[in-house]
């Protein structure tokens, strides 16, 4: 009873599936990677693969996946495109399948080496009763960052709005077999791993073979200390309200995944603002401003994010030690930033409260 990718769906729970899906991918037309056909939900503007609930209606999984396919791009494509469709997820001798028995949901991929104008035409056909307010192609290399290496929502087109991924796709991209699964693809079709990779000293967020709940994690911001810009991203695969006891615990995970730092370090919050342009910042630097800030995130939307946002910023720098960041600046880019840290809840004003609420 364990979740798995082959090219069949191999066990006998897979009867009882609640939930099924399409991962519908294609190789770039400049031969760089791979994108994911995606949508945004009108419900919540988040970004998410085409699937949804089992349907009496339906006889198999596939049924399943089609169903919902077909509707959530506007009932596009023709009965003959689908039935060949159908088909191949039957059928073919290159198809896989990702099996999560946590959640009785079965993903489909399949390579759709052309679109039938779905994405081009998709506004066309779309009213607003359809689950999907609009269609995009994604590339990988974005996805893979947004969930492995900074943890941020995904910026659709020149000017376009950012938005997160939908907590389905979050747990599908976390999957090590997902994960390989799809940089593989995106290396055999000329993606380059140099540029999903994170920058600097930092690292990729940790994948999993199992889980039942989506699991949460706190995402480390290191700061330039002349800058106040981030230098490169840490991961603590933890969640900061339940599974950390107090901040001398914090700052030993801190010390272990930034051991270059040695200690040497101010921790801060500020929300869903970067640390440069925030107007205050919450000082992480006793055991009652620890227990305050729990209290907060508890009572605001920040308690259902999958990734809180840490500041770590560096008090005292061995250039040495920090292997391949530079620190360099030019004059006019250094911050003369008056850091106003709030850390007493009576204290704290209105508008903080108001702005993390």
């Amino acid at each position: 009873k364990t979740s798995y990718l082959a090219d069949t769906l191999k066990s006998p729970a897979t009867s009882l599936y609640q939930a099924a899906s399409l991962c519908i991918w294609r190789p770039k037309s400049n031969g760089k990677g791979i994108q994911l056909m995606m949508g945004v939900q009108r419900s919540n503007d988040l970004l998410a693969l085409f699937g949804g609930p089992r349907d009496p209606s339906d006889q198999s999984a596939v049924d399943a996946a089609m169903r919902v396919f077909h509707q959530q791009t506007c009932h596009k494509l023709d009965a003959e495109t689908l039935t060949q469709i159908r088909q191949m997820l039957f059928s073919d001798t290159d198809r896989r399948i990702f099996w999560k028995h946590e959640w009785l949901r079965v993903w489909f991929y399949y390579q759709m080496s052309f679109d039938y104008e779905i994405v081009a035409n998709f506004a066309r056909n779309n009213t607003n009763t359809t689950v999907m307010k609009s269609l995009h192609w994604i590339d990988f290399a974005k996805l893979y960052k947004s969930v492995y290496v900074t943890g941020t929502a995904l910026k659709i087109g020149a000017g376009g709005a950012s938005h997160s991924l939908q907590d389905e796709v979050v747990g599908f991209l976390l999957h090590e077999q997902n994960r390989k699964y799809l940089i593989d693809l995106h290396a055999q079709y000329g993606g380059d791993m140099a540029l999903i990779a994170p920058k600097f000293g930092g690292r990729i967020r940790q994948s999993l073979t199992a889980f039942t709940q989506l699991p949460k994690a706190i995402r480390l911001d290191v700061l330039s200390p002349l800058t106040h810009t981030i230098l490169y991203n840490r991961w603590l695969e933890c969640d900061v309200l339940r599974e950390v006891d107090d901040v001398h615990v914090l700052c030993s995970m801190v010390n272990s995944v930034c051991p270059e730092i040695s200690g040497n370090f101010l921790l801060y919050f500020t929300g869903a603002q970067s640390f440069k342009h925030s107007t205050q910042q919450f000082a992480i630097n006793t055991i009652p401003a620890f227990k305050t800030l729990q209290t907060r995130l508890r009572n605001s939307s920040e308690s259902v994010q999958l990734v809180t946002r840490l500041h770590v910023l560096p008090t005292f720098v061995v250039s040495e030690q920090f292997k391949g960041v530079s620190f360099a600046c030019r004059a006019q880019h250094v911050s003369w930033k008056t850091i106003q840290p709030q850390n007493d809840e009576e204290k704290a004003p209105e508008d903080w409260r108001r702005q993390n609420d």
